[in-house]
């Protein structure tokens, strides 16, 4: 009997993409890393490298790094746990990544919503992980401002677009936009507030079990609500992995990522996986089709 005849019918079982992997390819080690060290691994000799590009604020590794750490110091002192449930609702900005990245590297779990999804959505959202500690951006702020005592969130955090803008695109959006007024003494605190209250805070590394949950994505809702979708360290950088063993790159490639980081595709394919190969990163927080040959020339994006 061949090889054919022998097919179950079951890819699960069958595993015809193998087809496709060179037998280097599919006996090589998986990465055993949470996925803040798989980015961490690839990239801590390069920290003068560009890492992220957003609206021409060029940030390096090195200074990536030194963000998700004052990230990481501040969920710490709002006394987040590790395997805690720390819901995220951002476009992308670079913010968005230092959360992901610092409540990974804390042992936490990051749960990705839509930043724009319905109040009464965002309150579902919330509920169905119960979580204490909400950081959004102003846009979600305007959204769940009547709902959130609705929830478990002790403590909600808002950043304001603008935060990582170069300085003179930072003072001209100022003047454009109306940034909100957050009501004092209430659970609502601003990024830099936020970021403030870590500065003195001592970190307790751990050592993350990679196949325990690292982060909730959800489903479109094309047949129903949406669904979280509960994913590890292993499952996310087996996924990095098996792009970087089968597509040629080289550092400092550049790549562009427009959709917001609630799906999986985007966070992980878009923004974690060329992380992770110590590419360039482009950030589009809004983005404008017509503008797709404006942002080709100005970024020089390879993929």
């Amino acid at each position: 009997m061949n090889a054919e005849q022998k097919l179950t019918g079951y890819p699960s079982i069958d595993k015809p993409w193998l087809k496709y992997y060179s037998e280097e390819a599919i006996n090589a080690p998986l990465p055993e890393c949470s996925i803040y060290e798989y980015m961490w691994n690839n990239n801590k000799d390069y920290i003068d490298d560009i890492a992220i590009i957003y609206m021409g604020n060029k940030i390096t590794y090195g200074q990536l790094f030194e963000n998700i750490e004052a990230c990481e110091k501040a969920l710490n002192a709002l006394g987040v746990k590790e395997k805690e449930i720390v819901t995220v609702a951002m476009p992308s900005i670079p913010e968005a990544l230092y959360l992901v990245y610092a409540i990974n590297k804390m042992g936490a779990v990051a749960n990705m919503i839509h930043p724009l999804a319905s109040a009464n959505e965002i309150k579902d959202y919330l509920n169905e992980v119960k979580s204490k500690i909400f950081l959004m951006f102003d846009g979600t702020y305007n959204i769940v401002a009547d709902v959130i005592m609705d929830t478990a969130v002790e403590c909600a955090i808002v950043v304001n677009v603008s935060e990582s803008l170069p300085f003179p695109i930072k003072q001209i959006y100022k003047l454009k936009a109306t940034e909100p007024k957050l009501p004092q003494n209430t659970i609502y605190v601003s990024w830099k507030n936020f970021i403030k209250c870590g500065k003195n805070i001592i970190i307790n590394r751990i050592k993350k079990d990679v196949d325990t949950l690292a982060l909730i994505s959800h489903t479109g809702g094309t047949t129903g609500d949406p669904k979280g979708v509960m994913c590890t360290d292993k499952g996310i950088n087996t996924v990095i992995w098996e792009i970087g063993c089968n597509i040629p790159h080289q550092r400092q490639e550049c790549m562009m990522a427009v959709l917001p980081p609630f799906i999986n595709y985007s966070l992980v394919n878009c923004m974690l996986e060329p992380l992770a190969f110590g590419f360039k990163t482009v950030l589009i927080p809004k983005y404008e089709p017509n503008k797709l040959d404006k942002y080709i020339k100005n970024f020089v994006l390879t993929i």
